[in-house]
């Protein structure tokens, strides 16, 4: 097995990574491009790399943290997602569940001042609305 493939299994063993965040850090390894894109290739015949999972742990992680769709967005891509993926993945996850992370973490604030907060985090003003009418719901 070639050391360039070793170093991307290594990889791969620890998390989830898109093909273009192996492809950067083995071209700063100095492998060639070519190399580098038969190896990818290889491991995604293999299934041991998929840009989907990727995207879908992504998602998973930051909504445990609390952070919106619209931040998810920008994350996958600057890791280099295509933005169709990244659309279809995010429109298929249930956000409400992360909103409820985030407005947990923002206890101390309310009214206009917890939307922006929940905004800043990557929340649409639709979801940001639908979540704070459920809560009023949930009250009565």
């Amino acid at each position: 097995m070639s050391k360039l493939k070793l170093d991307l299994i290594r990889l791969l063993t620890r998390r989830e990574y898109s093909e273009s965040e192996l492809r950067q850090k083995m071209l700063a390894k100095q492998y060639p491009l070519e190399a580098i894109d038969d190896e990818i290739s290889s491991l995604k015949s293999q299934g041991l790399q998929s840009d989907q999972r990727f995207v879908d742990s992504m998602c998973a992680h930051y909504a445990r943290s609390g952070k919106g769709p619209n931040y998810v967005m920008m994350q996958l891509q600057s890791k280099g997602i295509d933005k169709r993926l990244a659309q279809q993945s995010i429109s298929q996850f249930d956000w409400q569940e992360a909103l409820f992370v985030a407005k947990r973490k923002l206890t101390s604030v309310d009214g206009i001042k917890l939307k922006q907060r929940l905004y800043a985090r990557g929340f649409t003003q639709s979801e940001i609305n639908q979540g704070m009418n459920q809560e009023i719901e949930d009250e009565c």
